[in-house]
């Protein structure tokens, strides 16, 4: 019964997935109703509210769906012993985490244009970042066993990172003529960094 109920969620999200793509090659997402999406994918309003509160929760579940779908392991804490090797790993996999931020905006480039870059932007990053918000959490206990001088409200260093990634990013899309993906993580790599040199110092 498990299995029925399953596959019939799956056909449900591949059936709104394929009618969302059909309909933002012919109309911005604002103008697009939960309405049509239904209608496009053959499914009751009533089944689409009972999964999603409206089409930024279903927009923010294909991203999310997206980033998974190409998600990396995450690092192995049991491999550092030094509070400078838990930081280069945990450098890495946000590099990662950000070069999917990048290539996802990239490929959904006439969604950006579609929906405002402020509000796509912040969708992706909060994404991105709650799919790995475990691995942060693991990065500031494995820091912290390392001897790492973090700071002692580690919830609010979180939402500050993310807050100064979000910022990082959106600067990148409005200069992406001239700064490239490679360069802008390599700067942006080396700034966390030194941010949290004076840590593991």
């Amino acid at each position: 019964m498990e299995t029925k109920k399953d596959l019939r969620v799956t056909k449900t999200y591949t059936a709104l997935s394929n009618a969302f793509w059909e309909l933002i090659q012919k109309k911005t997402f604002s103008e697009i109703t939960v309405n049509e999406l239904c209608n496009r994918a053959l499914i009751r309003r009533q089944t689409f509210y009972k999964h999603f509160t409206d089409k930024y929760d279903f927009l923010s579940f294909m991203i999310l769906s997206t980033l998974q779908q190409n998600k990396k392991e995450g690092p192995d804490w049991t491999r550092t012993d030094s509070a400078e090797e838990t930081l280069d790993h945990f450098l890495d996999h946000l590099m990662d985490s950000l070069r999917q931020v990048m290539e996802l905006i990239d490929i959904d480039h006439d969604l950006l244009e579609n929906i405002g870059v402020g509000n796509h932007m912040f969708i992706v990053i909060k994404n991105v970042m709650c799919s790995i918000d475990g691995e942060i959490q693991d990065f500031y206990e494995k820091a912290l066993e390392c001897g790492c001088r973090l700071p002692s409200d580690t919830e609010l260093l979180t939402h500050f990172l993310i807050g100064s990634i979000h910022q990082s990013v959106l600067y990148w899309y409005m200069n992406r003529n001239s700064i490239s993906k490679e360069s802008f993580l390599e700067r942006i790599s080396k700034l966390i960094k030194e941010i949290f040199s004076h840590a593991v110092s």
